[in-house]
């Protein structure tokens, strides 16, 4: 869609970002050039397979009745001439992604904040019956009022019942993905945590776990290698969290907590965080104002056979753009 063009009551008034599954727009409101908001075009030849359209919806559904602070907001679904809009709230900040790109390691008292907003929002998720599927850095906004923003739930699912998806033109980044997705069989609540286990040992340490590589490798790094305690880079990091963590990372679902609810009260034990959420402290946000921007799904493609069990390294962070709701 161009510039201008009409989406619901919203004017579509800036780009703020591109991937795999859409373009990413600041709309502005035709009565009250205030009211603004993140917009996501998916990209047609996702939006012609009807079961995308079908599971987006039903996503949309379950989005429209969760309403949590750590979760970005669902304002609408529209529907337009061979287009489809995600329509949501506009955040002012920056993806965890970014801060990570710019700074490594956080703190450890803005880590344990982080890691315990994101477990809080899954919790309400779960307990609703929605997974997110495409936990990452860059799908966690970090809000210039220190409020922590799950974004983008849903879309990994609607992306996976693609037809473009199935025949691996586009899937989600690698890097967080637990060793089950790559089989048949349906993913659980287990996978979403595995993600956050590996976010987790990055926040700690200053670099992802898994390199980066093509889908093969990155495949034998998670079904292979895996995390290790991250007490190997960060010697002096707390015994019972790095436990915590790699239990996280397990390979296997069963050896994981057996929830997120498990998780996040271990997390706060052991952090002496108090239920509902801390702010992280310290200036992680960089400039006040920024333009807003919404999260989109790597493109990915599958080349070669699979290569030797990769070394596990420091490679730079894969740069993924993001939207921003507010």
């Amino acid at each position: 869609m161009e510039l201008g063009s009409q989406v619901g009551h919203y004017t579509l008034a800036e780009v703020l970002g591109e991937g795999a599954f859409g373009v990413v727009y600041r709309g502005v409101h035709q009565a009250d050039a205030d009211l603004q908001t993140a917009i996501k075009v998916m990209r047609r030849q996702l939006v012609g397979d009807a079961q995308f359209l079908e599971t987006l919806k039903r996503e949309c559904r379950h989005l429209d009745r969760m309403d949590h602070p750590g979760i970005v907001r669902f304002r609408d679904l529209v529907l337009l001439d061979g287009d489809v809009a995600v329509v949501m709230e506009l955040l002012e900040g920056r993806d965890l992604g970014e801060v990570l790109v710019e700074r490594g390691a956080l703190p450890p008292t803005e880590a344990h904040a982080t890691i315990a907003g994101v477990l809080e929002a899954l919790s309400y998720a779960h307990g609703r019956g929605v997974m997110h599927r495409d936990l990452k850095p860059s799908n966690i906004f970090m809000c210039d009022d220190g409020r922590i923003k799950i974004l983008d739930f849903g879309l990994a699912k609607a992306a996976g019942a693609s037809q473009a998806s199935q025949t691996g033109t586009l899937r989600g980044t690698p890097q967080y993905i637990a060793p089950e997705r790559f089989g048949a069989g349906e993913d659980g609540p287990g996978a979403d945590l595995y993600a956050v286990g590996l976010i987790a040992w990055e926040l700690c340490v200053g670099q992802p776990a898994c390199p980066p590589g093509d889908l093969w490798k990155m495949m034998g790094w998670h079904l292979g290698v895996g995390a290790p305690d991250p007490r190997t880079k960060v010697p002096g990091l707390n015994a019972g969290l790095a436990q915590l963590i790699v239990q996280m990372c397990q390979k296997d679902p069963a050896d994981r907590p057996a929830s997120v609810d498990e998780a996040l009260a271990r997390w706060r034990a052991l952090t002496g965080l108090a239920a509902a959420g801390v702010a992280p402290s310290g200036p992680t946000r960089g400039p006040a104002k920024r333009p807003p921007r919404t999260v989109s799904l790597d493109r990915v493609h599958i080349e070669g056979p699979p290569e030797p069990e990769p070394e596990v390294e420091a490679p730079p962070r894969p740069a993924t753009r993001t939207e921003r709701p507010s």
